[in-house]
């Protein structure tokens, strides 16, 4: 198999909010636009797509049976409150919910080196979201966890200029 191109895209059902985080973060607007569909970023070293799922596709019936209480299996779960309550920014609970353990995020995660570390965050914080609490430092340089409207996981790097890109 040969594979000729590739992307990450994002499913949503709250198309043009995460639309309008990305065009923000990234200060560009999308180099292709359906309304209310598709919209695709370019990045340097790759592409990122937003689109809203079809009726009937696998994740609009997950997202279904969430919004319904549910999980994947469509099996009821106890929600904390109301989803509302749940800060998607930081994948922690509510006061409300202060018994239910913190997670560590698990899956994918967007990966963006940036030039400078806290330029980033401040930007972030200028658009008005929220910025996380704990830099570290990594064997690649300075990173950060932030999360955009829909709760997707985003990791933010900083190379040390002395070591070069760290993007292969």
């Amino acid at each position: 198999m040969m594979i000729k191109d590739s992307l990450v895209t994002l499913a949503t059902d709250r198309f043009g909010e995460l639309v309008q985080f990305y065009r923000q973060f990234l200060g560009q607007q999308p180099v292709v636009y359906r309304t209310a569909i598709y919209a695709e970023f370019q990045l340097p070293g790759g592409r990122l797509g937003i689109f809203r799922p079809k009726a009937g596709s696998l994740v609009a019936e997950k997202e279904r049976r969430e919004g319904e209480g549910g999980n994947e299996a469509g099996i009821a779960v106890e929600e904390c409150q109301d989803r509302t309550d749940r800060d998607r920014t930081t994948r922690s609970y509510s006061e409300s919910c202060k018994t239910q353990p913190l997670k560590s995020p698990v899956g994918m995660a967007l990966c963006l080196e940036v030039q400078d570390l806290n330029a980033a965050i401040a930007h972030l914080r200028g658009l008005g979201y929220p910025t996380p609490n704990e830099i570290r430092t990594a064997s690649h340089g300075r990173e950060t966890d932030v999360y955009d409207p829909d709760g997707n996981w985003l990791i933010l790097h900083e190379t040390p200029v002395s070591r070069g890109s760290a993007i292969l």
